[in-house]
């Protein structure tokens, strides 16, 4: 959920990675190997999606080209939706610990792992 407006009930990602509420920016999704590793995914998906496309282009009648297409685009879908999915849960952990006073060792940690994109963990932290 990449975003250019700000809305502080919602929150945004800018283009830089920047997870922003108020105006603030609170951590940035990169930090997160899983994250970094799922754009890179999606990535290889257009790249050979892309080059799919112009292998069909040079040999029209050859149908394995077109069922590969469907299948990767399905797969682009799939962890695009992955993407999203992830993006709206730091969202969601970002507006947590804006509200959430650091009153305690345990959302310390939580905020610590958070920061440092560690993102699984500041869950299991909160929730615990």
């Amino acid at each position: 959920m990449i975003s250019n407006s700000e809305n502080i009930n919602t929150g945004q990602i800018n283009a830089d990675g920047d997870v922003i509420f108020g105006g603030q920016k609170v951590t940035n999704i990169y930090y997160s190997n899983q994250y970094k590793e799922l754009k890179s995914n999606h990535e290889k998906l257009d790249r050979d999606f892309e080059e799919l496309q112009l292998q069909k282009s040079s040999n029209p009648g050859i149908d394995y080209f077109t069922k590969r297409l469907v299948e990767i685009d399905a797969e682009r879908s799939k962890l695009q939706k992955t993407i999203t999915d992830f993006e709206n849960e730091i969202l969601k952990l970002a507006r947590e610990f804006m509200r959430i006073p650091v009153n305690t060792e345990r959302i310390k940690i939580a905020r610590s792992h958070f920061f440092n994109g560690e993102y699984e963990k500041a869950r299991k932290v909160l929730d615990a």
